[in-house]
């Protein structure tokens, strides 16, 4: 069992199901750019043994959750979110990479607005172009437009969605967000009703029904696969 006694100014709580295409320059961007005190936890779903080695010789400092139980990515995610003690909490997908101190610049953008409950970074697709800038309210129908149909619910310009710097959105970006972790805590963390999708959608939700918000940074950027996780 793994025991964990130090307190990090940030946890980073990656699911990884078996793919060292994604996870391996996933952590080399954390180890290269981060400098604030944090810790990586990381989920190996469904590891197979030869890739768990690699994983334990190359990467040390990494909290390794073994998951071989049949379990949707909230639940998986909550494995490592229940053990976490860390000021705040960033919720990374695996096919994600930076190429800048995207960790500290979350931290220092969290510790200066804290009005915000969640921050997100502009998401880049890897080519460079903008995948996610902000998302609007989703309701069902938008859900399934969006999600399974590929139509655009973010397309339409709102207050919530492609703004420069600092600004209030609906809907966090499910690949990487930073939140406060006794927040998080006390809303239960990731709904487990949710398999896979839309559990950064319901998360969203109930953020802005208690009454609390979800914000985005445009001077942060990250670039995200999409569909890699």
């Amino acid at each position: 069992m793994i025991q964990n006694h130090r307190i990090s100014q940030v946890s980073i709580v990656i699911v990884c199901m078996n793919n060292m295409k994604n996870i391996v320059p996933c952590l080399d961007s954390i180890k290269k750019y981060t400098k604030v005190d944090y810790e990586v936890w990381l989920v190996a779903y469904m590891f197979s043994k030869e890739n768990l080695a690699k994983l334990k010789e190359n990467y040390p400092w990494v909290k390794i959750i073994e998951s071989n139980e049949i379990r949707g990515f909230s639940e998986n995610n909550n494995l490592a979110l229940k053990r976490v003690h860390a000021k705040y909490t960033l919720v990374l997908n695996d096919d994600t990479y930076f190429t800048e101190p995207l960790v500290d610049e979350l931290y220092d953008s969290m510790e200066k607005h804290p009005e915000a409950k969640v921050i997100s970074p502009l998401i880049l697709n890897y080519d460079g172009t903008v995948q996610m800038n902000g998302r609007n309210p989703r309701n069902m129908l938008k859900y399934i437009q969006g999600d399974c149909l590929g139509v655009n619910p973010d397309k339409k310009a709102s207050q919530y969605v492609d703004h420069d710097g600092f600004y209030k959105t609906y809907n966090l970006g499910g690949a990487c967000f930073m939140i406060g972790q006794e927040y998080f805590k006390s809303i239960g963390f990731f709904d487990e009703y949710y398999f896979f999708t839309p559990e950064d959608i319901a998360l969203s939700t109930l953020i802005n029904k208690k009454g609390d918000s979800c914000y985005v940074d445009t001077n942060i950027k990250m670039y995200h696969k999409g569909g890699g996780t």
